[in-house]
């Protein structure tokens, strides 16, 4: 929320790339995605292995000025790197960092991309379907982690990348003020739609 919600970074990260050249923008997209990322293992190897491929694409259009065709193009080629990079089983990298621990740090990753690109969100659905698919075969077992991922993934777009706010309101006052533990039962969470400023 607030000034450095993953929103405003966003519209400040599209503001700032507005004419650079595709080489610059990757550069830029790079240090977006792991900015404010804490996981330091995660970070490097995203850093490495991410940049390795993302550099090598598209090279000989490295000195075009980024359009929203190519703002497109590009993250979805970062969810292909990240997520499955033939449509049919993860990729390398995907494998890479949900073994590194924490799903949640992925999907923030692929979060922050749609935020920047939001005509990416159904190439992304498209490659969670992908990896939803290859899964299948495999027993519910072998799976907890990407069924962990799965989970994490849909409650983080609907909170952020939908277009519903979600608040949460005390309903009453406890009568003992001096509780260290709030009690839950006096909280609701109510949904809005999202009011856009026009700029």
């Amino acid at each position: 929320k607030g000034a450095f919600s993953y929103e405003n970074i966003a519209n400040i990260f599209v503001k700032q790339t507005r004419n650079q050249s595709l080489k610059e923008f990757k550069e830029s997209l790079l240090k977006y995605l792991i900015y404010s990322v804490s996981h330091q293992e995660f970070v490097e190897t995203l850093e490495q292995q991410l940049s390795e491929q993302l550099f090598a694409w598209k090279a000989e259009y490295n000195q075009k000025i980024i359009d929203k065709n190519l703002l497109l193009r590009t993250c979805n080629k970062v969810i292909d790197f990240l997520v499955s990079e033939n449509g049919k089983e993860p990729s390398q990298l995907f494998i890479l960092l949900l073994s590194q621990g924490n799903p949640l740090t992925l999907v923030i990753v692929l979060l922050k991309i749609v935020l920047i690109s939001k005509n990416s969100r159904r190439h992304l659905e498209m490659r969670i379907a992908n990896i939803i698919n290859y899964y299948e075969q495999y027993n519910e077992k072998e799976c907890d982690w990407i069924i962990n991922f799965i989970e994490v993934f849909n409650i983080a777009f609907a909170i952020y990348a939908e277009n519903v706010e979600y608040n949460l309101i005390q309903m009453q006052e406890t009568s003992n003020q001096v509780e260290s533990q709030p009690n839950l039962d006096t909280y609701r969470i109510f949904s809005q739609l999202k009011l856009h400023r026009k700029e």
